[in-house]
Formats: structure tokens, C-alpha cells, sequence
């Protein structure tokens, strides 16, 4: 019936689905549920065709490509997107056959194959829940694809949302003009968490994006290069935005992303990652960011995270002695507690001596840990520990509370 409609309705631009069950657990028999499933993706694809262009498809662990016509070929009920014969989809075959219950497996849940719009297959994780979903047919002069559609799954449960691809050697899943003419259209209301992990979203359209999700509370911004690998410098959002429900922000560049959001009403907490030894460029990026926060009157936070720089050069200089970022310090009466996380003991001497600019810094907290092959190993509260603490209080003597913290 629901195919039926969307046939008749040929200016319908825009469908809502609202199940009472997750539809991956609806009872019935394996012959009927996929049935559903098949259905549902019909008139799922019935609603792409309408528009050329790409289909973007928005899961709650997923953002992904493919082409209108694939839609139909999905077979949810065997978690997969481009049904295919590999060997997870050959064994999810053998268990149907053999009476056995197809279950997502998986620590972070199954995988299946896309086919992306571009070209080429791209692992994505499967959809294994769904309570509602919106399928867009989009037509838009103004944006860089100026026809496509949007199928997102759950947009109600999706709090968090990923932003460009971290991992290096694969297909990208969407490209920047992609991200650009998804992100002016998509609608999550209950989002609350972005990882920025791509350089190449114009900043005008990331302002608009979250100035239309004012919900949205923190923001972490992981990227470092465009798609060409060439470096970028600008801000990643513009012009600056007082984003009304901003809590936290940060990330590990520097200069780029603090001077557009340190406008936020609600901003708490502001989070760096950066080498203690900086050259010239970051070290400039470091002071900008601090000279942005300096007219915030909240009260904030400023958790960095410190590592050993790999870079051998003589243009590098240690942070927190660079007399620029000493004189930003003391413009910043708005820190009220930094929370400082060290390699060795060594980098947090230095760092003190930065930390002593603060005019207004109530609390200090430190976390000292070791690397071993295993990733990041905290120290507990040793003799080391407590030398570096004591010499902290040394140089902190107007703050309040000099602690070491454990981590999580």
C-alpha cells in the first residue's frame, strides 16, 4: 500500500517512517521478515529514483554513498547493504538455510560491502536496529551536487555523528562536495556529539550546520590534511558562531577551530593535543586559539594533552616558556582549572611555568603516564609522581588545589 502512495504522489519530496517494533525483530517467520525488509527498501528506493544524482545514507555508526538503484537490491534482514556473495554473506546464507537465527556478530557489530557512488566497494558497519528512518529527494541549485537524496535510519537516536573518514587507505565514503550537500539538509534533533575528522567542509557550511542543530554540546576536531594532502590553515568555521548549546570543543590543530566557536554562551571545557616542543606555525596557532578565549566569562577548563614531538628541527620551541604564549596566559582570567596530561616528568616542569601565568586558576590536576607497546599506561601516585606534584605546588603556590588524577 505504502508503494502504492508514493507512486501516486509524484511531488513528494519527503517520507517519514515510525515503526512500533525495531523492525530487525518484528516476529514472524524468516520468509515473511524478509519480505518486510524488502518493501521497506522498495519504497525506500522508490523515493531516490525520483531525483538523479548519489543517494547519502546515515546510519548511527555509518555515513555512507551509493547509487539509487542499489537501494532495492539491500537485504537488511541478512545485514547486508549490497547483497554480494563474499563469505559473510555466503555464511549468513548457510545459517538461514539451515534453520539457524542470523545475529549481528562483531565486537563493534557486523560489516557488510557498499558499492559507493564514486566507485569501488568500501566495509561500512551493517544496519542491525531500526525504529524510524527519512528518505530526501533534494533538488538544490545552491549546493555543490544540486541533486541527490538523504536515507538516515533512527535520525531520533542518533547523538552522535562522524564527519569525514580517519581511516587512511581506504575509499573515502563521501568526498567534500558530498559532505557539503549532505550536512546543508540533514535534520538530527537529538545530536549532541560531532567528530570533525576532515579538512575539507567549507566553514560557512559547517556554521550553518550547527547553527541548525543548537543541541549539539561538544565537537572534537580530529583532522589534519585535505583529500590532495595538502596543508590547510583556515578556520573551520566561519564567520565565528555563539552556538547556543556548545559545552566543549577541541582537538589537535591548532588555530583553526577555537577562534570561530569560543563565542559559545554555555562553553566549559576547551581540550588541546599538541606537541611540547611546536614549530613557529603551531605555536602562532596555539597563541591565537588562547588570544579567542581571552573575552570568554565563563569560568573554563583547559584539558591538554602533551606528547613528545617527532619533529627534529631547529624552528622548534618549547610552549610554555615562548614569551607569546606566557603573555596570552595572563589574559586569560576565565581559567579556572587546567588538567594536564604528561609523558614525562621532564615536559610537566616546563609546562608549569606557563600554568603559573593563569591569573585566576583555582585547580590544577595532573596525569602522568608511560608508553609501552601497549598504548598509554598511567603511573600511579609513586614516588615520581608525588616529587612532580610536590614541585607543582612549588611553582603553583596561589592555587588552590594541586591533585594528581587517575585516568577515565
Amino acid at each position: 500500500m505504502l508503494q502504492n502512495i508514493v507512486s501516486q504522489s509524484p511531488h513528494l519530496r519527503e517520507l517519514s517512517f515510525l515503526f512500533r517494533h525495531d523492525l530487525f525483530k518484528v516476529a514472524g517467520d524468516d520468509a515473511s521478515h524478509s519480505a518486510l525488509m524488502a518493501t521497506f527498501c522498495a519504497t525506500l528506493s522508490a523515493m531516490v529514483q525520483r531525483v538523479s544524482g548519489p543517494v547519502f545514507v546515515v546510519t548511527t555508526s555509518a555515513v555512507f554513498s551509493c547509487m539509487p538503484q542499489d537501494v532495492a537490491r539491500w537485504k537488511l534482514d541478512l545485514f547486508e547493504f549490497n547483497a554480494g556473495w563474499g563469505l559473510r554473506a555466503l555464511a549468513t546464507r548457510a545459517q538461514r538455510a539451515i534453520g539457524l537465527a542470523v545475529k549481528p556478530k562483531g565486537f563493534w557489530g557486523p560489516r557488510t560491502t557498499i558499492r559507493l557512488h564514486t566507485g569501488g566497494n568500501r566495509d561500512v558497519y551493517a544496519l542491525t536496529t531500526c525504529h524510524s528512518a527519512s528518505v530526501q529527494s533534494i533538488r538544490d541549485a545552491t549546493s555543490p551536487i544540486s541533486s541527490f537524496s538523504i536515507i538516515t535510519f533512527d535520525p531520533r537516536l542518533l547523538t552522535i555523528l562522524r564527519l569525514g573518514d580517519s581511516m587512511a587507505g581506504l575509499l573515502p565514503t563521501l568526498l567534500a562536495q558530498h559532505w557539503g550537500a549532505l550536512i546543508a539538509h540533514i535534520a538530527l534533533p537529538c545530536l549532541r556529539r560531532v567528530f570533525l575528522v576532515t579538512d575539507t567542509i567549507a566553514p560557512a557550511a559547517l556554521h550553518v550546520f550547527l547553527a541548525h542543530h543548537p543541541h549539539v554540546q561538544e565537537l572534537d576536531f580530529e583532522g589534519f590534511q585535505t583529500d590532495d594532502g595538502s596543508d590547510v590553515t583556515g578556520a573551520v568555521v566561519a564567520p565565528p558562531l555563539a552556538h547556543p548549546g556548545l559545552k566543549a570543543f577541541g582537538g589537535g590543530i591548532l588555530g583553526r577551530l577555537v577562534p570561530g566557536l569560543a563565542e559559545a554562551p554555555h562553553l566549559r571545557k576547551v581540550f588541546f593535543v599538541f606537541a611540547h616542543h611546536l614549530v613557529p606555525a603551531d605555536l602562532a596557532g596555539l597563541v591565537r586559539d588562547l588570544h579567542a578565549l581571552a573575552p570568554c566569562t565563563n569560568d573554563l577548563t583547559l584539558d591538554i594533552h602533551l606528547f613528545a614531538s617527532n619533529r627534529v628541527t631547529d624552528a622548534v620551541a618549547c610552549w610554555s616558556t615562548s614569551p607569546e604564549a606566557q603573555r596570552a596566559a595572563r589574559a586569560l582570567h576565565c581559567v579556572r582549572a587546567v588538567r594536564l596530561t604528561i609523558p614525562s616528568s621532564v615536559m610537566g616542569r616546563e609546562a608549569f611555568a606557563w600554568v603559573a601565568q593563569l591569573p585566576a586558576l583555582q585547580s590544577f590536576k595532573l596525569l602522568l603516564f608511560v608508553s609501552n607497546l601497549d598504548g598509554p599506561l598511567a603511573v600511579p601516585e609513586d614516588a615520581e609522581t608525588g616529587r612532580l606534584l610536590e614541585e607543582a605546588r612549588a611553582a603553583l603556590p596561589h592555587v588552590q588545589d594541586v591533585s594528581s588524577v587517575r585516568p577515565g
